[in-house]
């Protein structure tokens, strides 16, 4: 027989069967398309519903738009905004799905709620994005920055029990209609079962004798591909019977096999990675029964940071191990666990195993894994999150204490309108008290002059801060006050401030004012006695010239002989006179340096030529001493521009100073020449009694002479050193002395390079000698 003629005889079985089930059918194709249309109405409705709901709680919920917007506000990481936008994106399409799937008001209303909520969100993710890049720190943010999204949450829950109840009734519809249909399907039992037995009979005869090779060929292959092998080819595929039939269904369950083997590999190298996050993962992580509490796995973080091992864990509760510092604040996660379903930032302090405290926050979601709902916990470690905060607490208090304390006025003000926020003590002490508080005063209220604080504020702009600025301030009376301000640039309450520190220097007013009255009288004194001195100079002069001029008529013989005595007083009168007549000189070009009467000659001056001359002139002086005089000026003569009689009188007081302090059989030099500046010097050693530092300065003040313990015929003035460094700085140059204790000594005067006009060498060798009174060359 074969498989057409089966067909046939199974054709008339059929139609038997079919004549039995007619009037039934009508019935029962009734109830099952009630059945059908039940399901279809909850596929399109319903299980849409479903779908969307899951989408926008994945796009809200733990991970998305609430996780992204807090973590940005708690670490400011600024990708977390676009994760945050990216989920209120996802959360809006999610929405909108829903709306078309929706006729329901109440069901409206409550996306509604939800999309306010995704749009407070994305407003106040601006307004925290903003206020982060003008400094503000996340604990400020946190405070600032508050969304209430419980209503959205219910609104959730809301949709989510309208779903269950449409699947509830589209559940009851189905099982009224299935009850239904049994009972019309008893009743047809008896026909139908006959007609399944001749059915059956000639299938089982046709199936042994026709088809038992095709099946066991069909049998092997599905045998192979049950034990994994689907690289097996699939037998009597091309029949175009029920054989070929059941090959192709045998090749569809080859293709599923495939397929189901790719999805199992899949889904277990998502289980590696999950497991390798989970372990690798910095915070603490840690998956728990949700019936009993019972630790499944801990990752490494937390036995790290616990302290217990994973041996000790699995198995345990976090109530058994007593990790929390607080028993109730576990309980209180649970309880949150069933409000909402999870936990989002829950703070609470944990226990480690060896007795450390650790402050942590805390999130959590329940998760379905192999028909078991379990919770993840997700536990980041806050601990120096707490220290930082505990830290600039302390910073705080201790600012507070320095400026309560300190005696410098300390004022701190906003930088937009210069408002105050804050003094200390100090301030109303130097202002004067603020009776309506410190917020109603403005610091423009305590400078004297508007402009000068303008200049203050311009010059604060510019460079940023400001360090001792003087100014004129005033109290709350109106009353000066000089004072000195340093400003620098801070933030306070999150907003730009500026922190000023304002020092009273009234005092060092007085006391300036009273030194320049002092400089001031000095001065008037100083010219007063110049002037003095000036005067009697030129009122000496004159009976000094006649008692020189007389002295010398009579020394001359010219009013007749005089005898030896005579002679010898003669000689002291105009020894005398000469030398006070020196003095007066010396005084008078003194008075005028202190006057600013000294004329300065610009006239050129042969530096050799003026040593030369007033070498000669030293000549008796030299020859009583016992002394040798050296010159080395060389043979290129140094040229300056300067007042010749008065640059003489220098050398002279110098080679004077020399001869004075220098014993016999010693030796002056003079050295002239140019240096590498281009400036000319004249250089005057002895080898005479030398000076101590001490020395020194004394023998550079007016009328200091220094204590030589040597017999001179003519000790001096003390006017010599002075008035020589008066008429160096005259032309512009400098007298230096360089003196050692029984060495001797170098004074050393330097013409500045512009007065300069011809510069020499200054040669070792050059030089000529003077000695008791002739010179040899």
């Amino acid at each position: 027989m074969t498989i057409k003629s089966l067909g046939l005889v199974i054709s008339i079985l059929l139609g038997l069967l079919t004549i039995i089930l007619l009037t039934g059918s009508i019935v029962s194709i009734g109830k099952v398309d009630a059945i059908g249309d039940t399901w279809a109405n909850f596929e399109r409705d319903a299980a849409k519903k479903d779908v969307y709901l899951r989408e926008l709680y994945d796009a809200i919920g733990y991970g998305g738009l609430i996780h992204e917007f807090k973590n940005y506000i708690l670490r400011q990481d600024q990708p977390r905004i676009a994760k945050a936008r990216a989920r209120a994106a996802e959360a809006i399409a999610a929405l909108d799905g829903y709306t078309a799937h929706t006729s329901d008001p109440l069901e409206r209303e409550a996306l509604e709620v939800i999309r306010a909520t995704v749009v407070e969100y994305l407003s106040a993710l601006s307004v925290a994005e903003s206020l982060a890049a003008e400094g503000t720190t996340p604990r400020q943010l946190d405070g600032t920055v508050i969304i209430d999204d419980r209503a959205a949450l219910g609104a959730i829950e809301f949709l989510n029990g309208q779903i269950v109840m449409a699947r509830e009734r589209s559940a009851r519809a189905v099982e009224q209609a299935t009850v239904s249909a049994r009972t019309f399907f008893k009743w047809l039992r008896a026909p139908v079962a006959l007609t399944l037995v001749l059915l059956v009979g000639l299938v089982f005869w046709f199936t042994r004798f026709r088809l038992s090779a095709a099946l066991g060929r069909i049998e092997d292959t599905m045998t192979r591909l049950a034990a994994g092998d689907t690289s097996v080819p699939v037998p009597d595929i091309g029949r175009a019977d029920e054989i070929g039939d059941m090959a192709k269904a045998v090749q569809v369950f080859k293709e599923n096999a495939i397929e189901k083997a790719r999805l199992e590999k899949d889904s277990e190298r998502t289980t590696r990675l999950f497991a390798k996050a989970f372990h690798a993962g910095s915070a603490l992580m840690t998956l728990s029964r949700l019936s009993d509490g019972k630790l499944l796995d801990v990752n490494v973080a937390w036995t790290k940071t616990l302290g217990h091992s994973r041996e000790e864990s699995v198995g345990n509760t976090t109530a058994g191990l007593g990790v929390y510092v607080e028993p109730g604040d576990r309980d209180a996660l649970y309880r949150e666990f069933a409000r909402s379903g999870g936990a989002r930032a829950f703070e609470t302090r944990l226990k480690a195993k060896d007795g450390r405290v650790v402050f942590v926050r805390i999130y959590a979601d329940i998760l379905e894994i192999d028909g078991e709902e379990v919770v993840l916990t997700v536990t980041y470690d806050e601990s120096e999150r707490k220290r930082v905060e505990g830290a600039l607490d302390e910073s705080e208090e201790r600012f507070r204490m320095i400026a309560e304390t300190t005696p410098v006025a300390i004022t701190i003000s906003r930088s937009s309108d210069g408002s105050l926020v804050y003094v200390n003590p100090k301030v109303e002490e130097m202002l004067g008290r603020l009776p309506d508080g410190v917020t109603n005063h403005n610091t423009i209220e305590f400078y004297q002059y508007p402009e000068d604080r303008e200049a203050l504020m311009a010059r604060f702009r510019k460079d940023g801060s400001v360090q001792n600025y003087e100014i004129a301030m005033q109290d709350v009376e109106g009353n000066p006050i000089p004072a000195l301000i340093s400003m620098e640039q801070i933030s306070y309450d999150g907003e730009p401030a500026i922190l000023a520190a304002i020092h009273d220097i009234s005092d060092r007013k007085r006391i300036e004012n009273a030194l320049w009255a002092a400089k001031e009288e000095a001065e008037v004194a100083n010219r007063t006695k110049s002037e003095f001195l000036a005067n009697m100079s030129h009122e000496l002069r004159t009976p000094l010239n006649a008692i020189l001029g007389f002295s010398q008529v009579l020394e001359s013989g010219l009013v007749g002989d005089l005898s030896e005595k005579q002679r010898e007083y003669i000689n002291d009168i105009h020894a005398s006179g000469g030398h006070l007549l020196s003095l007066i000189n010396d005084v008078l070009d003194l008075s005028k340096i202190e006057l600013g009467e000294m004329e300065i000659a610009d006239e050129e001056i042969d530096l050799g030529a003026a040593v030369k001359t007033c070498a000669r002139l030293m000549i008796d002086r030299l020859e009583r001493g016992g002394l040798h005089l050296r010159t080395q000026l060389g043979d290129s003569p140094v040229s300056i521009r300067g007042d010749g009689r008065k640059i003489k009188q220098v050398i002279l007081n110098l080679l004077s100073n020399a001869v004075k302090f220098t014993e016999a059989g010693g030796t002056i030099t003079v050295r002239g020449g140019t240096d590498e500046a281009g400036c000319a010097y004249l250089a005057v050693s002895d080898t005479g009694i030398g000076m101590s530092p001490d020395e020194i300065e004394k023998a550079l003040a007016v009328f200091g002479q220094v204590e030589s313990g040597m017999d001179r015929n003519f000790e001096g003035t003390g006017l010599g050193l002075p008035l020589s460094k008066s008429l160096m700085e005259g032309h512009g140059g400098k007298l230096e002395i360089e003196s050692e204790p029984g060495v001797g000594t170098t004074v050393t005067v330097t013409f500045p390079a512009e007065r300069v006009i011809k510069a020499g060498a200054d040669p070792a060798l050059a030089f000529s000698m003077v000695r008791r009174g002739r010179t040899e060359g």
